[in-house]
């Protein structure tokens, strides 16, 4: 199964990675990249269909929408079933951890920075969910 896949976050070298990155998975090739959590909303609105599914790699802290607030805009359209999201941060705060799993959007929380490897284990999460 395919994914329209989404990269967002304001750091310009992450986002050149991710591409890079996601160009070498299978089920992760359809992508795009943004650099505002607005942006990424916007293109998620006219985007968004119940047959479709997307996978989010989202940064928490940006600036104009930050991850949180793109994760309750979220809340008021999608579909968990049908949206992955895969929080990326540097952040080790237990408080973000916690504050992530009370969205049923989040599957797993990626520590930056990101390496083909953990791309590699997202594809394995969403293999599973799609069970």
């Amino acid at each position: 199964m395919s994914y329209q896949t989404l990269a967002v976050d304001d750091d310009p070298i992450f986002i050149m990675l991710m591409e890079k990155m996601l160009s070498k998975t299978t089920a992760l090739t359809n992508y795009s990249t943004f650099e505002s959590g607005l942006g990424a909303l916007k293109y998620l609105k006219e985007n968004y269909a119940d047959d479709d599914r997307f996978v989010v790699f989202l940064d928490i802290n940006m600036p104009e929408m930050d991850g949180w607030e793109f994760l309750d805009a979220l809340n008021e359209f999608a579909d968990p079933n049908r949206v992955f999201v895969f929080l990326c941060t540097s952040s080790v705060d237990d408080a973000d951890i916690n504050r992530g799993k009370k969205y049923p959007f989040v599957r797993s929380f990626l520590s930056k920075p990101i390496f083909t490897e953990k791309l590699l284990e997202v594809e394995r999460i969403l293999e599973e969910i799609q069970k």
